[in-house]
């Protein structure tokens, strides 16, 4: 099962806030980012702590005008995979930025090869969880399942330092 979502651009500013300003995705390993302001920064990297990349995304974006695009690639630390699903190799939460509102998709690796896509179950739930427990509204726009059904729709920026 695939989830997508969508945060919406009244969403935005806390959602960036809990992104580049609090530690709540901390938890998360980064494996790729992209900004475009008023140039294209790419990183792609082994998976490292977005702690520890953070502070140099925020650089790149404070301040005005707001960025035009942005995509980051988290994957779940080691221990959370084997807690959430022994037999997935990697869960990714993809999160893209178009300049209005922002997606995020997820998607499981498996350790072996099977027909059983289930092993996505556990990570939907996680990341819905998640978004919630940090008080960031998202909006479902699909859930994918073995049968390829999709779910219904469903119902500023980061703040300067003064």
């Amino acid at each position: 099962m695939m989830y997508a979502f969508e945060i919406s651009a009244a969403e935005m500013k806390n959602f960036m806030n809990k992104l580049l300003r609090e530690a709540a995705f901390d938890e998360f390993e980064i494996r790729e980012a992209e900004v475009q302001t008023f140039a294209r920064f790419e990183i792609s990297c082994k998976p490292l702590g977005w702690a520890e990349l953070k502070p140099y995304i925020f650089g790149v974006i404070k301040g005005r005008p707001r960025p035009k695009y942005m995509k980051f690639v988290f994957s779940a630390p080691p221990a959370l995979v084997e807690r959430l699903n022994p037999k997935a190799a990697a869960f990714f939460l993809n999160l893209v930025f178009d300049g209005e509102k922002t997606t995020g998709v997820t998607a499981a690796s498996e350790k072996n090869f099977t027909m059983d896509k289930s092993i996505d179950g556990a990570w939907t739930e996680y990341v819905r969880a998640f978004f919630s427990r940090h008080g960031i509204r998202i909006t479902d726009v699909s859930v994918m399942d073995d049968d390829d059904n999709e779910g219904e729709d469903d119902d500023e920026y980061i703040e300067e330092d003064e």
